[in-house]
């Protein structure tokens, strides 16, 4: 018997390659465990609420002694959680916070960079506003036709023509589609009888529609001849003979003889009725005695319409004859044009005293997403994005950078007058250097410069405590980010960021420094981009991320998923995978060591208070079809043996060409080698497995064995 040993799974999840070509150890899918520093499985800790927030709140930023929350309302009575404190960052009576964009420490307290409801983002230092630096509103609260308006401008389909007309986004296409409707608050809460749609024309294809059909039959009993048929007058036969009935009346006849054998009479009407078809516009064939006729023009019209006949002797012409049947015409179907779909989405008012919805419409089709657009109740205030360093809060918003006077991020502005000065600020458009007129989303420390991302661009700039000291150093093309808050500094090298095309790093080629993008997130980029297309926008540049810090693992939070990075160099270990917490992540910080994630208004601690907490979160572990290094040939699949902790449930899918084929193996446990392990019989020549923990506590993979005996090469 043969065994194929998976030592170990240090390799994570990885969808570079199909489920069927991926190499034995990589993962297809790897949810809720992450993998050691000694390429095990694990999984994760509980994500534990650790207090709940009133509505108004924003933001989430760890300090030295607390957590800090912010809003512009009158809530500190209210925020009565352990280390939790509130700022308020109020500019007026009647303004409102939406969202906090971003938030730093400067010397042990917060930089905040937060929007409000008139359309303006504020800069705030200790709970007081910045000098030296305003910015104008980007637009009072949007009406319903200016979000119909921008929904539509965000839609990018191929071929799905999109429209609007006052508060109404019209979607058509001439192949059917889904549309899915969401519009909540900057904290997740839903917000219903906002957006409704309606399929007001089912999609339909070109129909060339169906001719009618009656039945002319003649039966043994008929005698002597068939003088005529018509339908509406027309006449199908040439009557271009004339007979005398016994009345001595004189009439018109096509006097075809009615044989012995009525089939061969059936015949001989059909061959009069095609040969005269050009004048008539009808046409027949036969069925044994039956005589099928049919108009050559296609339509519904004549369903209904019988066939008039004049049949029997030559003396005794009758259209009533007991030795005919006949069926009218029936099954005419018109043709029908091509039509589109059309979806037509209503915008309706908001709440009242709603400042911060999103607006969301989602097309897919055949369980596929095309597009999610997304538009904000006020304009976008696209950027503003902040980082301390060298003593200084550089900040940037649209094409330019701004810094803090030195060791004062409450001034953007210098004076000399004051004591001591106020000096080293500065506000310059570095984005000419990538193009111009780029607007700039993010910037992140990178070793002894600054890090500065437009959404397809970057560029790495020296800063001095003297702003005349300024240094472009480099630029990179086609690589940057729409997520300030997914910039995070990895080590004293790397800068980890959230692209268009996956996770990727700013990294040192050599001995320069000169930087350049890697590809750190290539083994999850299908799967990001995939999820990126189902976000709006919005999501996608509010996805957060921060390091670990007691075992250094980069977690990027991206809608209801967090993607993880297990990095250990000297154990060979560079290993992604999942977490699902339940719940949609707004904000990331660590405080005390440990790791706080925000979700509406709650805060969760990862790990729980003792920082061990685990939960009864659904481990799933998915193998690729595995050709036990011979592709070729057929194996019989006698069992499976595992190293574990917890209770393992093991599903075998043999069959790679229909991947929904599955057959439950049962449940493993421990150390199974010594038994007891799982006997099955499967005959295949590639195998992958499924293996599930749902139990609370602790759980590990350590490795498996599969025992299986050769066969016959195909």
């Amino acid at each position: 018997m043969s065994q194929l040993l998976i030592e170990g799974f240090k390799y994570g999840l990885d969808r570079r390659k199909s489920r069927f070509t991926s190499a034995p150890g990589t993962l297809i899918r790897l949810e809720n465990a992450h993998i050691t520093a000694g390429g095990e499985l694990e999984k994760r800790k509980a994500y534990a609420q650790y207090a709940d927030l009133p509505a108004g709140t924003h933001g989430l930023l760890g300090g030295g002694e607390t957590i800090y929350v912010f809003g512009s309302a009158d809530l500190a009575a209210s925020v009565t959680a352990k280390n939790v404190t509130y700022h308020r960052l109020n500019p007026g009576t009647g303004i409102n916070m939406t969202e906090v964009k971003q938030a730093v420490l400067f010397d042990g307290k917060p930089f905040v960079i937060a929007a409000y409801d008139d359309g303006i983002v504020r800069y705030w230092y200790d709970g007081a506003q910045c000098t030296g630096i305003s910015f104008t509103s980007t637009g009072t609260p949007r009406t319903t036709a200016q979000v119909a308006t921008a929904l539509a401008d965000d839609f990018k389909l191929d071929d799905i023509t999109v429209s609007t007309a006052s508060n109404v986004v019209s979607l058509e296409s001439t192949d059917a589609f889904d549309v899915s409707l969401r519009v909540r608050s900057s904290t997740g809460d839903t917000l219903t009888g906002v957006l409704s749609s309606a399929v007001t024309q089912q999609a339909a294809s070109a129909y060339g529609g169906a001719q009618a059909e009656a039945e002319f039959r003649i039966l043994g009993t008929l005698e002597g001849y068939v003088h005529g048929l018509s339908v509406n007058s027309t006449q199908l036969l040439v009557q271009d003979k004339t007979l005398t009935d016994d009345s001595g009346t004189t009439y018109a006849t096509a006097a075809i003889w009615c044989q012995d054998n009525p089939n061969f009479t059936a015949v001989a009407v059909t061959d009069a009725i095609n040969a005269n078809t050009a004048t008539s516009g009808y046409e027949a064939s036969t069925y044994l005695d039956i005589v099928k006729i049919r108009p050559t023009a296609i339509g519904s019209a004549i369903n209904g319409t019988p066939v008039d006949y004049l049949v029997g002797p030559r003396g005794a012409p009758t259209n009533a004859s007991s030795g005919v049947d006949m069926t009218p015409f029936a099954g005419g179907e018109d043709a029908v044009a091509a039509q589109p779909q059309i979806t037509e989405v209503t915008v309706s008012a908001l709440p009242v005293d709603t400042y911060d919805a999103v607006y969301e419409v989602q097309v897919s089709r055949d369980g596929g997403i095309l597009d999610t657009a997304s538009a904000l109740h006020i304009p976008n205030q696209q950027g503003h994005s902040c980082t301390v360093f060298k003593n200084k809060v550089h900040a940037v918003n649209d094409s330019i950078l701004y810094t803090s006077a030195l060791n004062d991020p409450s001034a953007f502005e210098d004076d000399d007058t004051a004591s001591p000065p106020v000096i080293g600020s500065d506000a310059k458009n570095v984005a000419d250097n990538i193009g111009g007129n780029s607007n700039l989303y993010a910037v992140g420390r990178y070793q002894d410069s600054l890090a500065i991302f437009a959404r397809n661009s970057s560029q790495i700039y020296f800063v001095d405590v003297d702003p005349q000291n300024d240094t472009l150093r480099q630029t990179l093309d086609y690589t940057g980010t729409l997520s300030p808050n997914a910039v995070v500094p990895y080590g004293d090298l790397d800068v980890f960021y959230l692209s268009g095309s996956g996770v990727r790093s700013l990294r040192a080629k050599d001995s320069s420094n000169a930087a350049y993008s890697t590809d750190v997130g290539s083994p999850i980029d299908d799967l990001l981009r995939q999820v990126m297309l189902g976000l709006p926008r919005y999501d996608i540049e509010r996805a957060c991320a921060l390091i670990e810090p007691t075992t250094g693992r980069f977690m990027l939070a991206l809608g209801d998923t967090v993607y993880v990075y297990s990095w250990y160099p000297a154990a060979d270990v560079q290993a992604w995978s999942t977490y699902k917490p339940g719940f949609v992540i707004t904000a990331m910080t660590v405080f005390d060591n440990r790791v706080y994630v925000r979700s509406g208004n709650t805060i969760y601690l990862y790990g729980g208070r003792s920082g061990q907490q685990y939960d009864a979160a659904k481990v799933v572990v998915e193998t690729p079809y595995m050709g036990f290094s011979d592709e070729g040939a057929w194996k019989m699949i006698n069992g499976l043996s595992i190293a574990a902790d917890g209770e393992w449930s093991v599903t075998l899918k043999p069959d790679p060409s229909n991947e929904a084929t599955e057959s439950y193996a049962g449940r493993l446990s421990g150390v199974t080698y010594n038994g007891p392990g799982f006997h099955t019989q499967h005959r295949t020549t590639h195998l992958a497995i499924r293996l599930e923990n749902e139990q609370a506590g602790r759980s590990r993979l350590l490795q498996m064995t599969f025992y299986f005996a050769k066969g016959q090469s195909r």
